[in-house]
């Protein structure tokens, strides 16, 4: 943790710097003081990564982000979406889908289950780059899916979408057509349940399961773009179920170009688990 406080603070100078740096405004996220970590650290406190950078491979060449997983000194819970939003105000006052997603949580059940844990944005210009908020429930079942992708009926026309992606889930999880959509997922046995990670999530267990959504609440954007993430490491088979699957989902959608060449790469290597 040490080290990472100087090199954040390096990278805060650095974005001064730079014309379309990281904006010095999400470093509202972050405390500073090595002193005070290596202290904190000796007393016990579990500290992980609180920002990282990612770089994306893109047609138009190689782009970065940065994400924000906002730990404070002394932090013992995590921060409720009104804390998030104080800070991403500083950057957008006036931000048209926050203001959407604020009044989620309060009005449907689903929403209210949702946690926020991390934000993402592009290194770009503010008024060129997603605002991506992470959020994670406890919920699997795809009635709480098809509630939080449509925000409650807010977003409409999804139905072939939302279809498609249902398919998606049951094809990963090898769980048959007429699974019901208000059951919860099963998890993974254990002879195939390896949480490798979960050293890195002692403050955050409940990160391991559930599914987790982001919201793209990028500036101008009144109603957010939603994006799902399912947990394979805890809710596919194995290996080979999750590659046929895959597969097999592409293939019926008209996209398998390359799924037999990656069905072929995952035969290759033996199976560890999900």
């Amino acid at each position: 943790m040490p080290a990472e406080s100087r090199h954040r603070q390096g990278l805060l100078v650095e974005s001064r710097r730079a014309p379309h740096g990281c904006n010095a405004t999400f470093f509202s996220f972050l405390d500073h003081g090595t002193a005070k970590y290596v202290k904190e650290k000796a007393a016990g406190a579990h500290l992980v990564s609180s920002l990282s950078l990612a770089f994306e491979f893109v047609p138009k060449g190689l782009s970065l982000k940065t994400y924000f997983a906002p730990r404070k000194l002394g932090q013992v819970a995590l921060w409720p979406l009104a804390q998030w939003e104080a800070a991403i105000r500083g950057l957008e006052p006036n931000n048209l889908g926050l203001d959407t997603l604020d009044q989620f949580p309060a009005s449907t059940s689903e929403g209210k289950l949702l946690s926020p844990f991390m934000l993402a944005v592009d290194n770009v210009a503010p008024a060129a780059s997603r605002m991506k908020l992470y959020f994670q429930t406890p919920h699997t079942s795809f009635r709480s899916v098809r509630e939080i992708m449509t925000m409650g009926g807010l977003i409409t026309g999804l139905d072939r979408q939302l279809a498609d992606l249902r398919e998606l889930i049951l094809a990963v999880t090898g769980l048959p057509a007429d699974f019901p959509e208000d059951a919860e997922m099963p998890a993974a046995d254990e002879k195939t349940y390896s949480p490798a990670a979960k050293d890195n999530f002692v403050d955050r267990p409940d990160l391991l399961s559930g599914y987790m959504y982001y919201f793209d609440i990028a500036p101008g954007a009144r109603i957010p773009e939603i994006k799902f993430y399912t947990s394979t490491r805890r809710y596919g088979r194995d290996d080979q179920t999750l590659a046929d699957g895959i597969v097999s989902w592409m293939e019926a959608k008209g996209r398998g170009a390359y799924g037999q060449a990656y069905w072929r790469c995952s035969r290759a290597w033996p199976s560890t688990g999900s």
